[in-house]
């Protein structure tokens, strides 16, 4: 139909409920009724649509009763316990077909794969023991791929793809296998200054003691405890993860559902786009103002606002901006959360919140009584405190906002150990200034090198530099690595663009060295 389903005639709506609804009750009511009389196996097989869960334009009534014909399957299911019935769904992809020639313009139409595509996941259906199929959904564009997932997954993570991180000392095919100097391994713009001094301590106390065979306290009290503090929280207003990617993860379990609108920056943090996708979200991605030449990149805060609607669900902005280095000034961030209606979840990641200038941090803790929407912070231990490998991250929020969370949550999630060196980060403030004081001198003296290269570049407010780099990247990474120096490879997610960490002053000064010949 061209008209959306208020202008639908009710004689069109029961002709559409008729076609697809009522014919297939019927049918599979007489086929049943046949079986039973003859004690026969019959198999239903029930063909909806990609479109259940998620809508089309126009396609209202096609929806609902797609839709209504994979209740039919759940409700034999439930009703049908003698052997002798089973029933399956089957959500086909797009293919071409008459209907679907109709409805989509012919250059999407012509994209679409000829119909014989979905025979093996009818044949499958039909063929399969009914103890693997019986009330299961096949979703079909994931069955030729991966037949086993199609199988024995639930949508939406049967047609997900795994997200996997490469990291070059991880990497086999590598050779001669990587010899990493202290500080030279910055793929994941790790801390390059080696894990604080009271972390070493608290580490050899705590594998010297009792702690390390028992499990961990399961509320984490005294981590909580200390980074409440630090925010001027109470602990129910902050929970701890097996790093910040987990909760990122979890917060899309929550707070949103397959075919939910969320709004993101483009860009935005690279592996967000992959959990958005393992969801199957929809995203409206608003393309950041300004330019690299004028130094003035920044996230577009009224797009984002124009760009919610009532189905969008969630928005995530990363402050300051991996991958821009920039920070939203504070009192424009705080008037874009007072705008944010209440049925958007916002998540500000702050992944790289204590690299930045005391005057560009913006206080989401301080603000988040008076802001409508449920708002979540997320930070972690990886970066600016030197603990990647220990794998620690929290969220924090109101607190009624938080126990949604913790509905998601795994008991003992992360290690004694683990909770023990982020406690000891937290109070090592000696450690903390150095870092600041090393990343805050050299990011500087990097930019104005930059500048005086005639290199483009963005000011930063994290431990990396947005730049235009002057030669092909994978030529770049491979040169810098034979001298023992590992740079993240970003130009799957920047293309023209690439990230220069910021190091220790030594290898800083290797890598302006080697820019200076281009």
């Amino acid at each position: 139909m061209d008209r959306p389903l208020w202008d639908v005639l009710p004689e069109e709506w029961e002709d559409v409920l008729r076609s697809n609804l009522t014919a297939p009750f019927l049918c599979t009511r007489e086929v049943i009724r046949q079986a039973l009389q003859r004690k026969r196996h019959v198999r239903i097989i029930n063909v909806s649509s990609g479109i259940v869960g998620l809508g089309a334009p126009f396609l209202g009534a096609y929806c609902v009763s797609k839709t209504a014909l994979e209740g039919i399957t759940t409700a034999l299911v439930a009703e049908g316990d003698d052997g002798l019935v089973s029933a399956v769904n089957i959500r086909p992809r797009s293919v071409r077909t008459s209907m679907t020639q109709a409805y989509f313009e012919s250059a999407e139409y012509a994209l679409m794969d000829d119909a014989s595509v979905v025979t093996d996941a009818f044949l499958y259906a039909a063929m399969a023991p009914a103890g693997e199929i019986q009330g299961r959904t096949i979703n079909e564009p994931a069955f030729g791929p991966d037949p086993l997932a199609a199988r024995l997954m639930h949508e939406p993570l049967s047609s997900a793809a795994p997200i996997r991180i490469s990291p070059e000392t991880y990497r086999k095919d590598v050779s001669p296998p990587l010899i990493e100097a202290p500080g030279s391994y910055m793929h994941l713009l790790e801390n390059p200054m080696h894990y604080y001094p009271g972390v070493q301590s608290a580490l050899e106390d705590f594998v010297a003691g009792a702690a390390a065979y028992r499990y961990p306290d399961p509320e984490y009290a005294q981590l909580r405890d200390a980074i409440a503090a630090r925010l001027g929280l109470m602990r129910e207003s902050v929970i701890v993860s097996n790093g910040s990617s987990e909760l990122i993860d979890r917060l899309l379990r929550v707070f949103t559902q397959p075919g939910d609108h969320i709004v993101i920056t483009k860009p935005t943090w690279s592996f967000f786009m992959a959990f958005m996708q393992r969801w199957k979200l929809m995203p409206t991605m608003i393309p950041q103002l300004g330019s690299m030449k004028e130094k003035n990149l920044r996230h577009d805060l009224d797009g984002m606002l124009s760009a919610i609607t009532p189905r969008t669900r969630l928005l995530y902005l990363v402050n300051p901006c991996n991958p821009t280095g920039t920070a939203v000034v504070p009192a424009e961030l705080a008037q874009f959360l007072d705008q944010v209606p209440a049925h958007v979840t916002v998540v500000i990641d702050e992944a790289y919140f204590d690299y930045a200038e005391p005057e560009k941090r913006f206080d989401l803790p301080a603000m988040l009584d008076a802001i409508e929407a449920p708002v979540v912070g997320l930070r972690t231990f990886s970066k600016f405190f030197a603990l990647s490998g220990c794998r620690v991250g929290y969220a924090y929020g109101r607190a009624e906002v938080l126990a949604l969370l913790e509905k998601a949550g795994m008991p003992f999630a992360l290690p004694a150990i683990s909770a023990q060196a982020a406690i000891a980060a937290l109070g090592d403030e000696a450690a903390q200034q150095k870092t600041f004081a090393s990343n805050h001198t050299e990011r500087r003296r990097m930019a104005s090198a930059l500048d005086a290269m005639g290199i483009d570049n963005m000011p930063t407010e994290t431990n990396f530099i947005l730049y235009e780099c002057p030669l092909d990247q994978d030529r770049m990474r491979t040169e810098l690595m034979t001298e023992g120096l590992i740079l993240p490879d970003v130009k799957q997610f920047l293309r023209n663009y690439a990230l220069l960490p910021v190091g220790l002053p030594a290898h800083n000064e290797r890598i302006l060295d080697y820019l200076k010949r281009f």
